[in-house]
């Protein structure tokens, strides 16, 4: 019987041990930060979000990405032009949809399409978004000299069809558009502007005045993995359970044996 009760108090190390070493897959799936990369602004205008990478693309056009509810948390700071409450509708923004599209301008006005500047709505064309993002673009990004490098990305809130913030980056990675975790590899600043914000675009789509409406951003590394203590507790409770059943199971033989031994 001592040897029994030995086996068994080996096995509970055993699965203790296995609780330690399991990988992060056997814990629950409940875990924070995972999949987001953390974005905050670089300039004046002073905002922050998550991006949650891992949604996927939603538009079976591989020419248009559609990411639902992939911008997470984002907030304007106290002191920024804005309020939460202009950008989003009401003062804690809901989760935000993200658009990827290539940069493209009608052929025959030269308007970038679907892009309304300023309170007005007028269009714009290429020299005039450049002109508007050179104030918060890194060094050598243009998007009239290489426009059909540029990715765009239009976040809208709730059900606003019209983006409320339109950010780009200029890249020939065209995987780009159909998955959002591409946008880990880019460490500079990424330009952006508020479209329907404080910004007056001339007659002619090219000259443009501001106030606060353009932006850039940096993305910064991805949050750590961290797993639910409850997982850990329920793991440990399975070791301890089966540890009960091996000396419940040693008992009972035990009893068998002495219940059909012939005095």
């Amino acid at each position: 019987m001592i040897n029994k009760i030995t086996k068994s108090i080996s096995a509970a190390a055993v699965l203790a041990m296995a609780v330690s070493l399991a990988p992060q897959s056997a814990f629950a799936e409940e875990e924070v930060g995972i999949g987001e990369y953390s974005g905050s602004a670089i300039n004046t205008s002073l905002f922050s979000f998550d991006l949650n990478f891992s949604v996927a693309d939603e538009n079976s056009d591989d020419s248009v990405g559609y990411f639902p509810g992939a911008i997470q948390n984002f907030n304007i700071d106290e002191g920024g032009f804005f309020t939460n409450s202009e950008i989003c509708g009401i003062p804690v923004c809901p989760a935000g949809n993200v658009k990827v599209t290539k940069l493209s301008t009608d052929p025959t006005s030269g308007n970038v399409l679907d892009l309304y500047i300023g309170s007005e709505n007028k269009p714009v064309k290429l020299a005039g978004l450049q002109d508007l993002l050179s104030i918060q673009s890194p060094p050598g990004f243009n998007v009239e000299t290489n426009s059909d490098d540029i990715v765009r990305y239009d976040v809208t809130f709730g059900n606003n069809s019209e983006p409320e913030l339109v950010f780009f980056l200029q890249s020939q990675d065209s995987n780009l558009i159909n998955s959002l975790s591409g946008l880990g590899g880019f460490t500079n600043q990424i330009p952006g502007l508020f479209p329907s914000h404080d910004v007056i675009v001339s007659d002619d789509g090219n000259s443009v005045v501001l106030n606060g409406s353009v932006f850039s951003f940096s993305l910064q590394a991805t949050s750590q993995r961290i797993p639910e203590p409850t997982a850990i507790v329920g793991l440990l409770g399975v070791g301890f359970l089966g540890t009960l059943s091996l000396l419940k199971r040693s008992d009972v033989r035990s009893f068998v044996k002495n219940q059909i031994r012939v005095p």
